[in-house]
């Protein structure tokens, strides 16, 4: 079974128990502006030294299910992305010191710099607690496998101006990942039945399960709607 087909497959199978138990089961939305960086082992960190974060996002589906009444189990599939900068090199060019002194020439980058993004499918199984039943507050906390989808490499030139040149490069990076995630927040009656919720949250994204696998952590505010 490829990648592409076991991601619609897992899909299509939580779209169906969505649908078939929509009586018992609340269901809803998810998007998530994160802060991602990598983190990476002391080896790593000795050669290269550490990276730069950038921004990140997910986007999801869920199902939950009302365990008692401060307790939920919740499932979900989620599309995602991590990611991190290079330290910036700085570079001078042989011809702008041809003449014995050095002239920079702006039509040439003074530095160059690197951007990994890497794209998965998470499929997280989240406990949701309210230490109070009825308020607002909760507490969450999940685990849960994930498939990669690609990686996305960008060579970033940057100019004396200011300017900034991208060059991009979408590598295909399968395999299987794990991550965990831990949040707090508070939900919110919309309309009718529907809630809302805001969820500052953390999460460390492991995308290989190889030991020197790439590692990245999360910080973001979820927000979520549900019936």
């Amino acid at each position: 079974m490829t990648k592409k087909v076991l991601i619609i497959t897992l899909l299509a199978t939580f779209l169906y128990q969505t649908g078939s138990t929509q009586n018992s089961f609340h269901f809803g939305i998810s998007a998530t502006p994160y802060y991602t960086n990598s983190w990476p082992g002391k080896m790593f960190l000795d050669i290269a030294g550490a990276e730069f974060g950038i921004a990140g996002f997910s986007a999801g589906l869920f199902v939950e299910k009302q365990l008692v009444e401060q307790l939920s189990l919740r499932f979900g599939a989620e599309f995602s992305s991590a990611g991190a900068d290079s330290p910036r090199q700085f570079v001078t060019w042989p011809s702008e010191n041809m003449n014995g002194t050095y002239q920079p020439d702006p039509a040439l980058p003074k530095g160059v710099g690197f951007r990994n993004v890497y794209r998965f499918v998470d499929l997280p199984v989240q406990v949701r607690f309210l230490p109070k039943a009825g308020r607002p507050f909760f507490l969450s906390g999940g685990v849960g496998p994930l498939i990669n989808v690609h990686q996305k490499f960008s060579r970033i030139y940057y100019y004396q101006n200011g300017d900034e040149d991208f060059s991009n490069e979408i590598r295909d990076y399968g395999g299987v990942g794990f991550g965990v995630r831990l949040g707090a927040g508070w939900q919110f009656p919309l309309v009718k039945k529907c809630m809302l919720e805001l969820r500052p949250e953390i999460r460390v994204t492991k995308l290989s399960l190889e030991k020197i696998g790439p590692r990245y952590f999360q910080m973001g505010l979820q927000m979520a709607a549900h019936i």
